[in-house]
């Protein structure tokens, strides 16, 4: 992949600040024209001429593709990547310059995407809103004084601005102190929800958590930015604090943990992406607690991504592998030999400290 694609595609491959605890934040921004339609009542022949404005709008740096034309492995790199569902859409703009991914319509006439590694909330806010401003030059954007922009779905309305950061808190949860954590979130009128939540309790793969603001009406774009930041700041400092504490007092608990994980991942010859994400998650904590060495969290949270099943199915199909014959006519379970397989390769330097 081209180094002009990495923002777009592999932003999860860059090292981002404090990406130990915080993964990555995103911005979604949306917005809609003035004389026309909510895209759920488009017409046809509306739904173009809109998409050929917003086209016309974002300029030629962008790249441009009807739904139906998109291709497989751009469609699987955005799906794997969370930028795009499987709902109905027209289609989809790129900027590989800027790392940010326009949809059309959608439920929404223009929805803006930013992702970035990390703690970068700022960064992707400033990047975001400069092209907002941008294209608002070129483009009639429906607003109301009262209600701000308005939008088909009502939670959108107001700034259209979702901010979330997606953050690993293991030490909190472990030590039992999560409840605290989410009425700090709850007060400053965000939410929480598990990325990757499971049935069984004790998986480490529970402690990744998406906040974000759960409407677009509460506060202004500027205060739910800062909200944000201090939030953000108030967990780093609270998961690490309890982390070096949890550490001290546990540390044959603490080493327990992380040496039976590396030694099954280490002889596992079949991997699903459940426990993939638990192994990855005992890792982390392997490295924020101080036994483990040999790997970077910029590398363990590109695997999160790495491992999915869709984007394994791609290098499955793309590449020749050579499978057992048990399993070769097995297409689930190809997949997850294939998952152990990259696993394994991306762990062979780990080490216990």
């Amino acid at each position: 992949m081209s180094k002009d694609n990495e923002k777009l595609f592999s932003w999860y491959n860059q090292d981002g600040k404090e990406n130990d605890i915080i993964i990555s934040s995103r911005i979604r921004l949306v917005r809609n024209l003035e004389d026309y339609l909510f895209p759920s009542l488009m017409s046809n022949t509306s739904c173009k001429e809109l998409s050929d404005k917003i086209l016309t709008a974002l300029g030629q740096d962008v790249i441009f593709y009807k739904k139906e034309e998109i291709p497989y492995t751009l469609l699987v790199s955005l799906k794997e990547q969370c930028m795009i569902d499987d709902r109905y859409f027209y289609a989809i703009a790129l900027d590989l310059s800027q790392g940010m991914l326009f949809i059309i319509n959608q439920d929404e006439h223009l929805k803006i995407i930013t992702f970035a590694s990390g703690f970068s909330c700022q960064e992707i806010f400033s990047r975001t809103y400069d092209y907002e401003n941008k294209l608002s030059k070129k483009l009639k954007f429906v607003s109301n004084e009262k209600f701000g922009y308005l939008t088909a779905r009502l939670k959108n309305s107001g700034t259209g601005l979702k901010l979330s950061l997606r953050i690993f808190v293991p030490s909190i949860c472990v030590s039992g102190k999560f409840a605290e954590l989410a009425s700090v979130i709850e007060k400053n009128n965000l939410c929480a929800i598990p990325c990757f939540k499971n049935k069984y309790e004790d998986y480490f793969s529970n402690f990744f958590f998406d906040i974000y603001n759960w409407n677009c009406q509460s506060t202004s774009e500027v205060e739910l930015l800062a909200q944000i930041k201090t939030l953000g700041d108030y967990i780093l400092k609270t998961e690490r604090k309890i982390c070096r504490e949890f550490a001290d007092n546990n540390p044959t608990r603490v080493l327990h943990i992380v040496k039976s994980t590396l030694a099954k991942l280490l002889n596992s010859l079949l991997l699903t992406y459940e426990e993939a994400i638990n192994a990855i998650a005992i890792l982390k904590w392997g490295l924020e607690t101080g036994v483990l060495t040999g790997i970077s969290h910029t590398e363990l949270n590109s695997m999160i991504y790495k491992l999915n099943t869709i984007y394994l199915v791609v290098i499955n199909e793309n590449y020749t592998f050579s499978y057992d014959d048990d399993i070769k006519n097995e297409p689930a379970l190809l997949i997850q030999r294939l998952r152990a397989v990259v696993f394994q390769d991306c762990i062979q330097n780990v080490r216990l400290i």
